[in-house]
């Protein structure tokens, strides 16, 4: 969700002030990275809806709470929100949930899942299989032939 940069300040003051199908016009590439490429996939309104599948041994709390509804780690939607871009990082960071937003995108419902509790019961339009080299070890590699088997990729 980008938690090691400063990406997730430029998409609340600035790429999120602009209507939504207009984002991926402005939207400054170079921000965006392994780390919060889904961020930004959801802030292009991209994404309506998710479905986390994830090591049994995650912790929940790695999720970014300022995209969350209500910053709410339990709330099961993300919420984006713009604000005004005078705001510095810091500010936001200390004050975000006294500050009123500009507006608002529609809410992302999302759920999370550990591997054994995980059953595909819907079609999907799309599979995001995540290999990066800075948080997938390489002995999960394997496992990206045996999901090509099962999709069409783009």
């Amino acid at each position: 969700m980008g938690l090691g940069d400063s990406a997730w300040h430029y998409i609340l003051t600035q790429l999120l002030s602009y209507p939504i199908e207009q984002r991926i016009k402005i939207l400054d590439r170079s921000k965006v990275n392994l780390a919060n490429y889904l961020t930004f996939t959801m802030s292009m309104g991209w994404i309506n809806k998710l479905n986390f599948v994830f090591h049994e041994y995650w912790n929940f709390n790695d999720f970014f709470s300022i995209y969350l509804k209500d910053f709410d780690d339990y709330s099961g939607f993300f919420e984006f929100r713009s604000y005004d871009s005078q705001y510095s990082a810091s500010y936001l960071t200390e004050n975000i949930r006294n500050i009123n937003p500009l507006k608002k995108d529609s809410l992302i419902p999302y759920k999370i899942y550990k591997p054994n509790n995980f059953k595909l019961v819907e079609e999907y339009d799309y599979l995001v299989f995540c290999q990066s080299p800075q948080y997938t070890p390489k002995t999960a590699d394997y496992m990206l032939d045996i999901i090509r088997e099962y999709i069409t990729e783009i």
